[in-house]
């Protein structure tokens, strides 16, 4: 019988064979055909790190405070207060185009939550073995074709070492010499001056034990430069006509060890960096984010500047704020009229109190306990005319304080200010627990933890909700008399969280159908009252 197999056929099948691994398997020794390993990249984002995991360097164990507080006197009557904030991974995720997105787990990988990263832009892949010999490479661009994958022996642990500069442009050629390893490889970056672009460095190192069959490969960028945003406030003068804010140092050329991510900073150190503020003649400016070269350490790191207000121009140096490389940063400069405004109102140094026999009024200390006001009396508890409903009894106790300043009761307005600052930090001052906003890093502006009084109080329960913060505005609606529908508006700094922080909140306060003397919501209930100024 005549054979149908051509005995040239086995042997042509599997030379076509080994071409066809040798030309995708690069420099890898070529996998059997039967044991084939191919790696997929799987581009997942950014991550974003958590501020309670971070420290202030490499080096050092201790954490940095999540937001850095300097007030420098500009002139008698000016002060600029810097707060830099470290913003934590929702806080960067929130700022990010399209939001977080979850990353598939590929092999034996725990899932991570990151930001995406914007179409167009180019990143690497270094392929490395379990000896640190170079492999291969690749370059893909986020939304563009990503069937390019790494053809592998199974069964071994590769190394893989992804970098990009976040950028559209094509990456510089890397080419590894004769003989070198990847513990001796360095990939040399140029930093642009003015460009806000391409040079974002990202950089992550994966070790992927590879099976036989298709691996997934996800990789996830994390930053290793700093990223800065800054808000200029104005408010409490007029439109900011002029601005410039740079940043000291930033490097203009950088190394990066592939094997471990650490940076080397190169070039001159006197390079600076120009915040760039897009709008301007507003009352409140805010520049465009800019990328900073700086490890946390540089002894030149500083912010600078000057800005004009009408005709007045004034400048500033603020040294001593720690940058950590890889984080993105909010810079909230404030340009006040005293060094204790807050929210763009000077706040009196304490409660307000009330001298029955001298028939003065004063402030307490910055931790005092001042007396209970009902709302809209202008004499607190224990004062027999309290519950005097006389238009001679009714008003702002503020307007009373006699020290050449025009001080009132905050408004709804006025606390909304405060309310948008956030959860606030608890703390303890000279035995005492309040809600602490800071002006400088070592002063503030300290609300005791007061609760209320209303006349139901007794001598063995005199105060309800002693661990609040509670205030008084002087923001009412409606008819303010018992079984109306009015109501007033109060400040509540909630007890402390497991955080060491206080949530905040406006309430209406509404009077209802019950009788006076019968209801926590009467306007009988007697708060604290901190009454502010405008200049």
């Amino acid at each position: 019988m005549k054979r149908i197999f051509s005995s040239h056929l086995p042997a042509l099948f599997l030379g076509m064979v080994f071409i066809f691994c040798l030309g995708g398997c690069s420099k890898e020794t070529a996998p059997v055909s039967d044991n084939l390993a191919k790696v997929q990249v799987v581009l997942g984002g950014i991550d974003n790190k958590e501020v309670s995991t971070l420290k202030a360097s490499s080096g050092s164990s201790s954490t940095v405070a999540k937001t850095q507080v300097q007030t420098i006197r500009l002139d008698e009557g000016m002060y600029l207060q810097a707060n830099l904030t470290r913003l934590d991974g929702n806080e960067q995720a929130g700022s990010v185009a399209g939001g977080s997105v979850s990353l598939k787990a590929g092999i034996n990988k725990t899932k991570a939550v990151a930001t995406p990263v914007a179409n167009g832009i180019v990143y690497r892949v270094l392929v490395f073995d379990d000896a640190g010999n170079y492999v291969d490479q690749a370059d893909y661009t986020v939304g563009g074709d990503m069937s390019r994958q790494f053809f592998v022996n199974p069964h071994k642990t590769y190394t893989f070492i992804c970098y990009s500069l976040n950028g559209s442009s094509a990456l510089a050629p890397f080419t590894v010499g004769a003989g070198q390893n990847l513990s001796d490889l360095t990939a040399s970056f140029n930093i642009p001056y003015t460009s806000q672009v391409d040079n974002d460095l990202m950089y992550q190192r994966i070790d992927l034990p590879v099976v036989p069959g298709l691996n997934t490969l996800d990789v996830v960028f994390k930053h290793k430069f700093t990223e800065l945003t800054a808000k200029l406030d104005g408010t409490a003068f007029g439109n900011i006509t002029q601005a410039e804010v740079y940043f000291a140092s930033s490097y203009p050329t950088v190394d990066l060890k592939l094997n471990t991510g650490a940076i080397e900073y190169t070039g001159w150190s006197g390079w600076v960096k120009e915040v760039i503020f897009p709008t301007i003649n507003t009352p409140v400016i805010i520049s465009n984010p800019t990328i900073i070269a700086c490890p946390a350490d540089d002894e030149y790191r500083k912010i600078y500047g000057g800005f004009t207000i009408g005709t007045i121009y004034k400048s500033f140096d603020i040294p001593g704020l720690t940058i950590i490389p890889g984080e993105r940063y909010a810079l909230n400069l404030v340009i006040k009229k005293d060094p204790s405004q807050l929210g763009n109102l000077i706040w009196a140094p304490g409660y307000l109190k009330y001298d029955g026999t001298t028939n003065l009024y004063s402030f307490t200390s910055n931790t005092g306990l001042g007396d209970y006001f009902p709302f809209g009396q202008i004499y607190p508890y224990g004062d027999p005319r309290v519950y005097d409903r006389s238009q001679a009894n009714l008003g702002d106790p503020c307007l009373s304080i006699n020290d050449g300043y025009l001080w009132r009761t905050p408004t709804k307005a006025d606390y909304e200010t405060l309310e948008v600052l956030g959860p606030v930090e608890n703390r303890v001052v000279n035995g005492v627990s309040g809600a602490w906003y800071p002006t400088s890093a070592t002063t503030g502006v300290f609300f005791r933890a007061a609760g209320y009084k209303d006349n139901q109080s007794t001598p063995s329960n005199p105060i309800w909700e002693p661990t609040n913060v509670w205030l008084w505005s002087q923001t009412s609606e409606g008819y303010l008399e018992e079984g109306s529908s009015g109501g007033m508006y109060a400040f509540n700094m909630l007890p402390p969280n497991a955080g060491n922080t206080r949530e905040t909140q406006i309430e209406r306060r509404e009077l209802n159908t019950l009788p006076v003397g019968s209801n926590d919501f009467s306007r009988f209930r007697g708060s604290q009252i901190r009454c502010v100024r405008n200049h």
